[in-house]
C-alpha cells in the first residue's frame, strides 16, 4: 500500500507518492519544501523540460510556520538572509560534478552573506557506502568550501541526515491524511513515478502545508570536453583522486567554474574570493559546461606559483615538501640541510612557474636537490678532457662570489670560463657542470642549479670528483 498526496496547486491536483509514508512525506517536506534556496545540477531534472530560472529573488527571510504541531521553516522573498543547501547521497564519494554544485551554492551564499548547508540524502540505506558521508565533508573542507551547518558541524536546524528526520516526515504525512490532503493509494510505483514527473514537468508546486517554496536555480550539466557525460566509471573524477595526485583545491575550483558561466569574466588564476566577487547568478546560462581536464596542469601551475608567492602559504608548502622528500628519499639523504626550511623555500622560489605540482620536485629529474649523484669520472671525461681545469676554475669562482650568489652574476662568470679553456667551448662547460652537479643531462640552467645547491654543497661535490 502506498500513501499518495493529493495537493491542490494552481486549480489542479498533483499526485506524489513514494514507497512508504515516511519517504512520501520526505519527497514533499524534504525535497520539495526545503527551507533553503537550492542550486541543483540539471541532471537531477533529466526527463522533463525545465524553463530557465528567474533569478530575481535572491534573498529569503526565515519565518516560523506551525502546522498542527509541526514547526517548520520556510523561505520568503523578504529580508536578506540566504540559506542554500547541498544534499548529496552518500552512495559514493564526492566527484567533480558534485563539487561544482556545492561550489555554486557556497559562492551564492557567501555573495549574499548567507549560510551554506550540507544535508545527507541517506534514506536509501541499501546503497550507502561506508565512509562516504565523512569523505564528502572531508573533501568540501579540503576544497576550502566547508559547510556552515552539516552532520559534522551541527546547527540550529538539524538533524542534517535525512535518515534521522523520518519521524518528522511520518508526523507530517499523518497530518496530511487527517486533513484529507493525502490518501492511501494502490497505484503501481511506475504509475506514481509518471504522475510525479508530470507534476514536475508542469512546474506545479505542492502547498499542502501552506509553506512558501524556495527559489530554485538550475546549473547546466558538466560534461567532458567532447560532450560526453562525466561518469564515475572514469575513476579519475573523484576529488580524492585529484587531492592525492597533487592538484590544489583552488585550481580545481578555478577550472570547474572557468569552463562554465555565472561570472563577469573567465580567466585562469582566480581564487575563491575573486570567484565570489565576480559571481552573478543572472549570468548562468543553459549551455552545458565542457570540462577539459588536460588544462588542469596549467591551472595548477598558476595557483602553485601564487601559493609560493604568499609567505604564509609558502610555509605550508615547505612542510608538505619536507614530508615528500623524506617519504621519497629517506635514508638516501646524505646531508640533513636539504630538509631545512630556508633551503626548500629557495628551491620553491627558483622553480616556481616551472613545476605543475609539488610532487614534481621529488621526481628523478630533481633528485640532485636532495641526494648527491654518483657520476663516474670516465663519464665526465667523455664530455671534456679538461675536467680538472673546469672543476678548479669553478671552485675559484665560488670562493670569489660566495657572498653574491645569484643566477645573474653566475651566468656572467660562467660565460667567462670558456675564454680560459683550450678546447672546451661554453656549451661543453655547461654540459660538464650539469652532469657533475646533478648527474643529469637536462634540467634547469647550471646557474640555477648552483644557486639552489649553494656554495658549500657545490664545493663538496666538485672536490669529491677531483679526488677520484
Amino acid at each position: 500500500m502506498y500513501l499518495a498526496l493529493v495537493l491542490r496547486c494552481s486549480r489542479r491536483f498533483c499526485h506524489f507518492a513514494e514507497k512508504s509514508r515516511e519517504q512520501c512525506c520526505y519527497m514533499i517536506c524534504g525535497r520539495q519544501h526545503i527551507s533553503e534556496f537550492m542550486i541543483i545540477d540539471q541532471k537531477q531534472t533529466r526527463g522533463f523540460k525545465t524553463s530557465p530560472v528567474t533569478w530575481n529573488s535572491y534573498f529569503h527571510k526565515k519565518t516560523d510556520v506551525i502546522t498542527h504541531g509541526l514547526q517548520r521553516r520556510h523561505a520568503s522573498s523578504e529580508g536578506n538572509n540566504v540559506r542554500v543547501r547541498f544534499a548529496p547521497s552518500p552512495t559514493g564519494f564526492l566527484h567533480l560534478g558534485g563539487l561544482r554544485t556545492a561550489l555554486y551554492n557556497f559562492i551564492f551564499a557567501k555573495k549574499h552573506g548567507g549560510t551554506f548547508i550540507l544535508r545527507m540524502e541517506d534514506t536509501d540505506q541499501s546503497r550507502l557506502v561506508p565512509g562516504a558521508a565523512d569523505g564528502i565533508e572531508d573533501m568540501l573542507e579540503w576544497a576550502g568550501i566547508p559547510p556552515d551547518e552539516s552532520p559534522r558541524t551541527g546547527g540550529d536546524f538539524g538533524p542534517y541526515q535525512q535518515s534521522q528526520r523520518l519521524h518528522m516526515y511520518s508526523q507530517a504525512a499523518q497530518i496530511l491524511v487527517d486533513k484529507g490532503a493525502a490518501y492511501h493509494c494502490f497505484c503501481s510505483p511506475q504509475r506514481l513515478e509518471l504522475l510525479k514527473k508530470e507534476a514536475l514537468r508542469s512546474r506545479q508546486t505542492p502547498r499542502a502545508f501552506g509553506w512558501t517554496p524556495p527559489t530554485f536555480g538550475h546549473l547546466p550539466l558538466l560534461l567532458n570536453k567532447d560532450g560526453s557525460k562525466l561518469s564515475k566509471r572514469q575513476g579519475d573524477i573523484f576529488i580524492e583522486h585529484f587531492a592525492k595526485a597533487g592538484s590544489l583545491p583552488e585550481a580545481l575550483l578555478d577550472i570547474i567554474t572557468n569552463c562554465g558561466s555565472g561570472f563577469t569574466n573567465n580567466r585562469a588564476g582566480r581564487n575563491l574570493d575573486e570567484l565570489i566577487s565576480e559571481f552573478e547568478a543572472s549570468r548562468i546560462t543553459t549551455h552545458s559546461a565542457l570540462l577539459d581536464l588536460e588544462k588542469l596542469p596549467e591551472f595548477n601551475r598558476i595557483h602553485l606559483m601564487q601559493r609560493i608567492n604568499d609567505e604564509e602559504k609558502c610555509g605550508s608548502l615547505v612542510k608538505d615538501l619536507q614530508g615528500l622528500i623524506e617519504e621519497t628519499y629517506g635514508s638516501h639523504i646524505q646531508e640533513s640541510d636539504v630538509l631545512h626550511s630556508e633551503y626548500i623555500k629557495c628551491v620553491l622560489h627558483l622553480r616556481k612557474g616551472h613545476i605543475h605540482r609539488l610532487q614534481d620536485l621529488v621526481t628523478p629529474a630533481y633528485s640532485y636537490l636532495w641526494v648527491r649523484p654518483s657520476v663516474p669520472r670516465g663519464q665526465l671525461e667523455g664530455v671534456s678532457s679538461e675536467a680538472d681545469t673546469i672543476i678548479t676554475l669553478v671552485l675559484e669562482l665560488i670562493q670569489r662570489h660566495s657572498k653574491e650568489f645569484t643566477t645573474e652574476s653566475l651566468n656572467v662568470e660562467l660565460k667567462g670560463l670558456a675564454k680560459k679553456m683550450k678546447s672546451t667551448k661554453y656549451s661543453g662547460i655547461m654540459k660538464f657542470l650539469r652532469l657533475a652537479l646533478s648527474g643529469q643531462q637536462q634540467g634547469p640552467s647550471v646557474a640555477e642549479m648552483m644557486v639552489s645547491l649553494g656554495p658549500h654543497e657545490i664545493c663538496h661535490r666538485l672536490q669529491k670528483l677531483l679526488q677520484q
